[in-house]
């Protein structure tokens, strides 16, 4: 399974249904209190890896960890 694959498996696991804007898949950040959209997910075309970011500046590593990964 890819990275970005597996990260959102864990996305759908926790009930946050991402929804495409452009190439960002986008949904809810689990780390804060969140009313919109602001945790984006992609793959990098270059090495396949994944790519996320909070637009409200939560660190990947808080991200990851409330996904259990």
């Amino acid at each position: 399974m890819k990275p970005v694959e597996r990260i959102a498996a864990r996305l759908r696991e926790a009930q946050r249904e991402l929804k495409y804007a452009g190439e960002w898949g986008m949904t809810t950040c689990p780390v804060h209190a969140d009313t919109h959209a602001s945790l984006g997910l992609k793959e990098d075309p270059h090495d396949g890896k994944a790519v996320l970011k909070c637009f409200a500046g939560c660190p990947n590593e808080k991200i990851l960890a409330a996904l259990g990964l």
